[in-house]
């Protein structure tokens, strides 16, 4: 642990709230205080951090909300293109090779939006009413608005969350995109190779004990009687298939950096510390029911690990929503709605969770 940990401090998690700014457009922040610049060199900090040193802060993990998720899928896409320049400045062959292989993934592959044609009085309840796709071309990994964009319906209320299910997240993406030209089967490839990757590590990684996210809304989501919801309150998101391509580049990048060739010569350079992996765990639906919904916002949720031998194969993560947990339904504070001893929503207790499995971690290191 760190140096602080030893002299008695307490652990601490960190949590990162939300604010008005877009993630994808600088000029909705605040120049002259808090720059977009300033903050993601700020988030690179946070997630690049190095772990079981006594540089490393006293906390554990953190918890980002809102906007801070917003920055934190822009400043990892930001970390894989760093990373693959630093591979393809290398004089290893094979790290040359790999940033050739991040390179063509990220630029074949397109964030697609389905954008709302006509929303009738009925349809606002339960969901949008005529849809189409809308493809913005070169929308890929070198577009400002690749990790986050508008979100296809402003969601500003209480919305159902459900754990993740690539399969339908893959059932919804490739229905989107069509049999094609050659552009779009390239694609089509490198979708597949990324979600594939999401596929196994959420088989590998993404078990309840191992999620404080999916095992409180799994536990609480018994029957039809009680469905989990969490207050939404944003108009941009981030987009899946910019959080399918980080985490597959991670693996790829934390494969490399520990392999013989490559430890002496990236052993003192930040790449050791990304992330090793990201797994999507939450998202609202179109729909309150689930047979005849779609996911809305797929990156409701998502948990950014850290594998490290210095805690026997136990992941460090940290936990990031696009919603609000602290908020009741109402999307009023929760102090005021309750009291400061009556959090009892369903976002109450997730936030609960996740500081308690987040401090438990901490206290096993």
């Amino acid at each position: 642990g760190s140096e602080l940990r030893k002299e008695g401090h307490p652990p601490v998690v960190y949590v990162f709230e939300g604010g008005a700014p877009d993630a994808f457009d600088p000029e909705t922040f605040a120049k002259s205080t808090a720059p977009r610049s300033y903050l993601k060199d700020v988030y690179h900090t946070v997630l690049t951090a190095p772990r079981g040193s006594a540089r490393s802060h006293p906390g554990t993990g953190c918890i980002f909300i809102c906007l801070s998720h917003q920055m934190v899928a822009f400043t990892l896409v930001e970390e894989v293109r760093r990373a693959a320049e630093a591979l393809q400045k290398s004089d290893l062959p094979a790290a040359r090779e790999l940033a050739q292989e991040v390179v063509a993934t990220g630029r074949a592959l397109q964030v697609r939006k389905m954008r709302v044609s006509a929303v009738t009085k009925g349809a606002q309840e339960d969901g949008p009413g005529e849809l189409w796709v809308e493809v913005t071309e070169g929308l890929g990994w070198e577009h400002p608005h690749f990790a986050v964009s508008l979100n296809e319906v402003p969601e500003a209320e209480s919305k159902r969350l459900q754990c993740t299910d690539i399969q339908a997240i893959r059932r919804q993406m490739m229905a989107s995109r069509g049999a094609g030209d050659e552009k779009v089967q390239r694609e089509r490839a490198a979708l597949e190779k990324c979600l594939g990757a999401q596929q196994r590590y959420a088989a590998a990684h993404g078990k309840d004990e191992r999620d404080a996210i999916q095992k409180t809304v799994r536990n609480n989501s018994a029957g039809a009687k009680h469905q989990f919801h969490v207050s939404m309150f944003h108009s941009g998101e981030v987009n899946a298939e910019a959080m399918l391509f980080v985490h597959w580049a991670l693996e790829r990048i934390a494969g490399f950096v520990t392999t013989e060739d490559s430890k002496a010569l990236f052993a003192s350079t930040w790449l050791k510390n990304l992330p090793t992996g990201l797994q999507i765990v939450g998202s609202t639906f179109f729909k309150k029911s689930v047979d005849d919904g779609e996911y809305l916002t797929e990156v409701a949720a998502m948990r950014v690990d850290y594998a490290g031998a210095e805690r026997h194969g136990k992941l460090f993560s940290h936990y990031s929503c696009q919603f609000h947990p602290e908020l009741p339904r109402s999307l009023r504070d929760a102090r005021v709605e309750f009291g400061e001893a009556n959090f009892e929503e369903d976002g109450h207790l997730l936030l609960l969770n996740m500081m308690k499995q987040l401090l438990e971690y901490s206290k096993s290191g």
